[in-house]
């Protein structure tokens, strides 16, 4: 897809992108920040998809509050603590 800026600041797309896009006469867009381009790749938006297919399933701990969760963290009694490599 190619944008184009003219003289006025508008950005123009040619016909058969705006229609590809379902783009409507005053309709807004957002683009996104250049800094979060990394969100929007194929490869996130897989792992963004997994993510909400776990919480759909239910595949999810939820803490009461950071305690809770930190304590969480913490190896059970009986349970040997491995180290990292």
């Amino acid at each position: 897809m190619k944008v184009t800026v003219n003289k006025d600041g508008d950005f123009v797309l040619d016909a058969a992108d705006k229609e590809r896009l379902h783009l409507q006469e005053g309709q807004q867009l957002v683009l996104p920040d250049p800094e979060d381009a990394w969100f929007w790749t194929p490869e996130w938006q897989e792992k963004e998809r997994a993510a909400d297919a776990d919480i759909a399933a239910g595949r999810v701990t939820t803490y009461a509050n950071d305690e809770e969760f930190l304590a969480s963290l913490k190896p059970k009694s009986g349970t040997p603590h491995v180290s990292p490599v």
